[in-house]
Formats: C-alpha cells, structure tokens, sequence
C-alpha cells in the first residue's frame, strides 16, 4: 500500500510538470499581436493556461493577452528583448518576473498574487506594472540593480519589500483607516503593512511620486544599506509609524526628494538591542523629524533641509549630528551630544544645547543662526568662516578659535564664555552693524578684528595676550571708519601690536587698569579715553611706541597720556573739542618727526621731554582754522623744530628747548611758516662753540621771527639779561654768548676789556661773522 502512495505522488508530479509548457515570444504572426496567435517559438498558449513566459526579440513588442483564466508562473524578458509592453486579459502572477534584457519593460496586464510573495527582479533594466496588483500575496523588488515602477490602483494584501535599489510609487497607503487601492496595495495587519529594506549588506529605497499623504505603514532595516525614503512628489509626505531591526545590526535611514514636496518623519526611528541606528539627510527637499526619536547613530545633514520639531526634543541627547551641507533646522529647542558642522548652516527659532560643537569648514561661509545653549565648547577649525547670527544669552561653553573666522551678527552671539583665538585667526562682525561681544578673550597669537565693511565692534570682556606680543590687526573691507573697542582689561607679559589693514580705522581702550607690557601703534588710529589720572595704565606699563598712525580723543574729551612714547614714525593727534596731552618722555627715536594736528577748538600737549631727534609741526591739511602745540617739558632734543602755516608752538613756562651750539654753527634751530611763543626757556649747549668773536647762529628763522613772541617769563639757561632789554649774556670758553630776542640769534661778543683796550689804541675792528644755516 505505501508504495503504491508513493508511485501516486510521483507520477501526480509527472503529470503536473508535463502540464507546465513553457512559451518564447517571437512576434511570429505580426502585425498580430494577440498571444492566441502564432507569435511563439512553438504552439500558442490555450486558455486557462498554466505556463512559463519568455519574451524575446524584437518584433510585436506591444502585444495582448487575448486568453483568459490563465496563470503565469513566471515572465522572463531575455537579454536580447527589445522593449516590450504586455497588455490584455488579466493573469494570476504564480512565480517571479525577470528583465535580463538591456530595455526596460511594462507590464500592463492585472495581476493576482495568491497568497505567496512574487519577486520582480530587474537584472539589466527597470521594469512597470501598470496593472492591477491583487490578491493576499506580498511583492518583493529584488536584490538586482535598477528600479521597480508601480503605476496600478494595486489592492493586494500582502507586505512589501524593497531588497535593492528603489521602487517607485505615487501612493502608500495606511493599515488604520486606508483606502482600497494604493501602489502599495491595502494592507489590514501592522505585519503586512511593514515595509522592509534591504538585504545582506545592501539597502533599498522607497521614492514617493505622489501627491502628498499620510501613512501608517512601520519601515523595518533588514539590509546593511538601510531604508531610503524619497519624497520625489509633491505636497506633504508623512510617515507616523515607527522602524523596527530585522537584526542587531547599525541600520541608516537615508531621508531625500526634491524642493517640490515636503516630508516628515513623525514616528519613532529607534535603536537595535546593542546597535545604533543613524539619520542621513540628501537630496534638495526639505524632511522633518517630530518623534521622539531613541537611535544613537549620529544624523548627518549632507544636503536640503533637515528639522527637528518635537516639543521636549527630537534627538537622543546624546546623538551626534553633523551637518557637511544643506541646513539643520531647529524649529523646538533640543539637546544632543557633539555638534560638526563642516558645510552648510544650522538655523530656527529653537535652541540648540550640544554636548560640543565643531564647525571645521576649510573654505566658505558657514552660518549657525540657532540659538546655542548648555555649557559645552565650540569649536572653529579650517580657514572658512561660520557666521554666528543669533543672540546665545544661555551659552556658557568656552569657543575655541583655531582656523579661519568667526562672524558674528549679534549681541552676544558667542554666549558668556572665554574666547580663545589662534594665531592668524579673525573675529569679525557682520557688514554695516554694532555688536557687542561678552566675552573674555585669550589671545595666542597674531589675529585679526573684522574684515568686512564693518561699524563697530565692541568686546566687553577682559582680554589677555599671554606672554608673548601680540599683532592686533584691524580694518574694514571698504573705506576704513571701522571701530574697535575694548572695555575690559587687558592683561599680560607682551605687548599689544596694533596695525589697521585701512589706515583710517579705529582702536579704542576705555579700561583704565590695564596690565600688558605696552602698546604699539603700527598703523591707524588709538581712541583716547578722557580724564584718565596719572597711576592709571590704559596703555599698560611700558612705553607707548607709534610707527605710524593717529591719536584721537574721544568725542569733546580731553585725553591724556601717561606712558612714555617712542616715535619712530609721523603721527597724527586728532581731538574735537578737548585736548591731547602726554606726560610721558618722548622719544624721537633718532630721526625727525612730523606731528600733524586736527581738531575743532582743541590744544595738543606734550609736557614730557621730548629727546632724540627733530620736530616737525604741522596742520592737518583738512582741520578747521589754526593748530597749537604747547610743549611742557625740559627737552633734549637738538633736532631741527619745523613749524608748518597755520600751526602754533607754545613753549610754556618752565619748559625748555635745547641747542647745540658747535664751532661752525647750529645743529639745530626753530623755522618754519607757523608762529612761536617762547613763554619757557633756551639751554644752549656751548661745550664745542666757537669762540671767534662776531660768530652768529640762527636759532630763530627769519621767516619765523615775524611770529615770534617772546614773552616777560622766557629765559636763556645760564644767561642774564641785565638790562632786561632782551639780550642775554653768559661768559663762557674765554668770551661772551648773547642771544638776541630780536634777532633770533647767538653771537660772540668781545668781552669788555678787550673794547676798551681797542678804543685806546684808536681802532676798532668789529668782526661779525654770520653763520647762516
């Protein structure tokens, strides 16, 4: 009897598979294209067929299925098929679909799908069924290269899954509350309306043509790859169900489409048992994630538009995010671990408190508009630049400045924490604008203070430059009238370097308790602060030493300057309605220097002793009416003084000018085109003088002696005038020096004796020799 059974089954499966033919299209009977016709290698198909299908060739490539109750247990285009379209009766699908041909295919024919999975595989080309999909079975694309189109109002029942490459759909549908047709059929159950992607180490991708709608449907990783959700359509596109793990495996999400539609992932995009799932953002269009997402993977925005917009947080705090392109926009505040952003911006009106941020863009503008919370660091590293756009009152962390520029746009951009910049690097202000900086700021380096068409840059935070000098470089992209001010003390063993890219823009140091080793002005223009006292250090402790450049008081002030001054370059003084005044020595530094002044109704002062060098004053050729120059101190310097048109000298009382008196004549002497009040002294050194009597110097030009007012307190160290009637008269080296106020000049005079000796005789030789210099 068993055996019997047993020669039963095998000769019901004899019987099964002779009953199976397989038919190869070769268009035979065109123009006819009806398969009933003799458009096959060998017979017709009968109806109610149960067979194989292959399609070769390129003749009757549109043809129709003219039988009806057949069944196809597969449908293989071959490598050498032309493009076909198959149209006509409906079949019931019992096995797979493959294109090996070079073409793409569409299938047009309504197709059930009777409990079990049809696979459609497309080899070598993509392939459209643009039937009608039916029945309790599922549909799987292949593991193959190129895509699957979908086109049908498809009702079947079964799950879907995308095993490589993409599939694509204008409509998804939803387990609870769904239609009855869609591109993905109507699922009832959660488990065949679960989408799967991927197989092995392969990902699949799921792109969206439609118009817009809301879906249930749960994506679930099976593949390394990941899932790829592609809004391509138009309208909002939003996925509410969340992702399950195949496998514990690091699963990605890829989010991508176009600028035409929107979407959202509103669901939970979650974690495996001991894997973390991660978030890449592609592609133009704009995705938005509002779940209360658990995957630790990292997000990554490479391209479009990504959000995050869930009240109490999209991501787990401690997820990394990385934008390398495109914007990641914050729309409700959120808390996640490190921050990088490389390319690209992070925006929105939430805030955003990170673990740390890093922007390490080489080249470019990058922009974080978002508000920064939390104490953790940021830093800037490459030589691009990230703009900082929006207030970050609630940002503790300390900002490391390594490469490149930092912009910002306003007020507080970077939070309360210490700034510190390396050398080369730049903190600049956006265009046209005033900003204030909190900030206190460690400087390690030669750096850089806007370079835009900037206003104004205020940093109120103390600034320490470290043990070494330090350039401070500053200017404006345009015209100059750029304005740096710094409010808080300035601290440290070197010196502060100062040089204007423009020439015409401004420092301004308001603190009066700075502490660095001094200040030197390489190019532009140092804002005074007014009324300062003399034990108050805003220069710092050393000399103040200018190159070049300008000083300036600030507004109606009158500014003063304690430090002494190395001059080893032209300065201009620059005052409205008040004064400049330096009480340090200065020093000319060995050669002759012009100072040129500008003000309303101010009067510039140096009342330290001026040595080394020759003195140029003169009139900035701009400034309204004429200058003055009131020198206080004993000065050394036997340089020549120069007094330019419109331009004062005013020798107060107690002050002095020195002379060197040689034995040819002058070393130095007072001309110009100006005017000079003497209301101080004359030292004349006459260690080397010549003591040939009736030898002139001109210490007064006579083009200056017209100007020249020599006031009741003016004296000549060591000369007399007896007579009070402007001669002053010293013995000295055998003979007698006298300077005449009139004159302007010094002469040797024949002692007394030696007239009256000569009248005796009855000659008198008077030799007076003028030296002219």
């Amino acid at each position: 009897m068993r055996a019997w059974r047993m020669g039963l089954v095998v000769l019901c499966g004899l019987v099964a598979m002779s009953a199976s033919a397989q038919f190869v299209w070769d268009g035979g009977a065109a123009p006819d294209g009806n398969w009933s016709a003799d458009n096959w290698t060998g017979t017709a198909p009968a109806a109610s067929f149960s067979d194989d299908f292959q399609f070769d060739g390129t003749t009757g490539l549109v043809n129709t299925n003219d039988l009806t109750g057949g069944t196809a247990n597969s449908i293989t285009f071959n490598s050498g098929a032309g493009a076909f379209t198959l149209e006509g009766n409906a079949i019931t699908l019992g096995g797979d679909i493959e294109n090996y041909s070079a073409s793409s295919q569409t299938i047009n024919l309504d197709m059930v799908m009777m409990g079990a999975t049809r696979t459609v595989n497309t080899w070598s080309n993509n392939i459209t069924l643009g039937g009608v999909l039916s029945g309790a079975g599922g549909l799987t694309k292949g593991n193959t290269d190129n895509d699957l189109y979908l086109t049908g109002d498809n009702t079947f029942t079964g799950p879907v899954w995308i095993q490589r490459d993409a599939l694509f759909v204008d409509s998804i549908n939803s387990v609870s509350g769904g239609s009855a047709s869609s591109s993905l059929g109507a699922p009832t159950t959660e488990a065949d309306g679960t989408i799967t992607f991927g197989t092995g180490y392969r990902g699949g991708a799921l792109r969206y043509t439609g118009t817009g709608e809301t879906t249930d449907r749960r994506i679930k990783f099976a593949g390394l790859g990941g899932a790829t959700l592609a809004q391509d359509g138009t309208g909002h596109l939003e996925f509410t169900g969340d992702t399950v793990n195949a496998n514990d495996w690091e699963y990605r999400m890829l989010l991508t489409g176009s600028t035409a539609g929107t979407a959202e992932f509103s669901g939970v995009i979650g974690q495996g048992t001991t894997t973390s799932n991660s978030v890449l953002k592609q592609g133009t269009g704009t995705w938005t994630l509002s779940g209360n997402n658990t995957y630790l993977g990292g997000t990554e925005v490479q391209a479009g538009t990504l959000k995050l917009d869930r009240s109490g947080g999209t991501l787990a705090d401690s997820g990394s995010v990385t934008v390398s392109g495109g914007t990641l926009e914050v729309v409700q505040s959120d808390t996640v671990g490190d921050v990088t952003l490389s390319s690209g911006s992070i925006t929105g009106a939430g805030t955003l408190t990170a673990n740390s941020v890093t922007a390490n863009n080489g080249s470019g503008t990058t922009t974080i508009s978002a508000e920064l919370g939390g104490s953790g660091s940021f830093t800037k590293s490459g030589a691009g630049q990230v703009s900082v756009t929006t207030t970050s009152d609630s940002f503790s962390g300390d900002i490391d400045l390594q490469g490149g520029t930092i912009e910002v746009q306003a007020d507080n951009a970077l939070g309360t924490g210490t700034l510190t910049m390396a050398d080369g690097t730049t903190l600049d202000a956006l265009d046209n604008t005033e900003f204030d900086v909190t900030n206190d700021i460690d400087i390690n380096g030669d750096v850089n203070f806007g370079v835009g068409v900037t206003r104004m840059l205020t940093l109120d935070g103390d600034v320490d430059l470290g043990s070494s000098d330090r350039v401070i470089s500053y200017r404006s992209g345009g015209n100059g009238n750029f304005t740096l001010f710094f409010n808080g003390e300035i601290s440290g063993s070197g010196r502060m370097i100062l040089d204007s890219f423009a020439g015409n823009d401004y420092v301004h140091l308001s603190n009066t308790g700075n502490s660095m080793a001094g200040v030197t002005l390489v190019d532009g223009a140092l804002l005074l602060e007014g009324g300062m006292a003399e034990n108050e250090t805003t220069l710092g402790s050393g000399t103040f030493i200018v190159q070049s450049g300008t000083l300036a008081a600030q507004g109606h002030q009158t500014a003063q300057i304690y430090n002494d001054v190395l001059l080893q370059g032209d300065v201009k003084i620059v005052s409205a309605n008040g004064d400049v005044e330096i009480y340090g020595d200065v020093d000319l530094d060995g050669g002759t220097r012009t100072i040129s002044m500008f003000s309303n109704a101010g009067e510039e002062e140096i009342n330290g002793v001026i040595s080394n060098g020759g003195l140029t004053l003169a009139k900035d050729g701009s400034a309204p009416g004429g200058r003055t120059m009131s020198l206080g101190g004993v000065n050394t310097y036997t340089g020549d003084t120069v007094i330019g048109a419109d331009t004062t000298l005013l020798l107060t009382d107690d002050a002095a000018l020195s002379f060197d008196i040689d034995g040819a004549g002058v070393n130095n002497d007072l001309s110009g085109d100006g005017s000079l009040s003497l209301a101080g002294d004359f030292i004349f050194d006459l260690t080397g003088a010549s003591t040939t009597s009736g030898t002139v110097w001109q210490i007064i030009d006579a083009g200056l002696l017209g100007d020249t007012t020599h006031e009741g307190s003016f004296s000549v160290v060591n000369f007399n005038d007896v007579n009070d009637d402007g001669l002053w008269n010293r013995s000295a080296n055998g003979t007698v020096y006298q300077y005449d106020e009139s004159g302007g000049t010094l002469t040797v005079i024949p002692e007394p004796a030696a007239i009256g000796l000569m009248l005796a005789s009855g000659a008198i030789f008077l030799l007076r020799r003028r030296l002219v210099i």
